[in-house]
């Protein structure tokens, strides 16, 4: 739900090279926002196929994950499953601020203001059934293990770091060290050094 414990933590740099051999779990719902939030055209509009179908996350998962591959990653995905009842609050909460936002954003399509039109879109960004599945097929396609969870994602990807079964969590959110995973690794893409957090 994106608590914030940045305080609580050393932080620590890490290289993509380091990672090599290692199995990471990804919080795959938190990767796609990112991708939905950041790849967009710059009016805000998502890239679509010729059907109309969003590919701005298909984009992004694509060149993440081959990068990883060829970086010798070992990355896996977790995607969440049913919401907690103690979270339902939380996403409505979440909904009537992408309300606002796309307010916002058609004030600022009227008034032609690209580069309001690109901020309040990306606040915006709702992640679909079909949107998970396309993704899952394509990580699929490219070999690369998927497990469904059957309530939190984070929950699921760091009883697997627990257990051995993965190294540590990739994910943007805190969420991971609350259900007790040794390492979080924030920020990791195809550039550079990036942070580690542990606990």
């Amino acid at each position: 739900m994106g608590v914030n414990l940045r305080d609580l933590f050393e932080r620590k740099p890490i290289d993509l090279e380091s990672l090599a051999g290692k199995r990471l779990v990804i919080d795959g719902y938190n990767i796609l926002y990112q991708f939905l939030t950041t790849i967009r055209a710059p009016d805000g509009s998502l890239f679509t196929n010729k059907k109309g179908r969003v590919t701005s996350h298909l984009i992004g998962l694509f060149s993440r994950t081959t990068h990883f591959l060829d970086k010798g990653l070992l990355p896996m995905f977790v995607f969440d499953g049913e919401v907690p009842k103690l979270k339902k609050k939380e996403i409505e909460r979440r909904a009537e601020i992408k309300r606002a936002a796309k307010k916002l954003y058609e004030h600022a399509k009227k008034e032609e203001d690209i580069t309001s039109m690109y901020k309040y879109a990306a606040r915006t960004a709702i992640l679909t059934r079909p949107m998970v599945d396309d993704a899952k097929e394509l990580l699929s396609l490219l070999g690369i293990p998927v497990v469904q969870a059957p309530s939190e994602g984070e929950a699921q990807a760091s009883f697997m770091v627990k257990q051995g079964d993965a190294w540590a969590v990739i994910s943007q959110d805190f969420d991971s060290l609350l259900y007790g995973t040794p390492r979080l690794i924030q920020n990791l893409s195809i550039v550079g050094r990036r942070k580690k957090q542990e606990h």
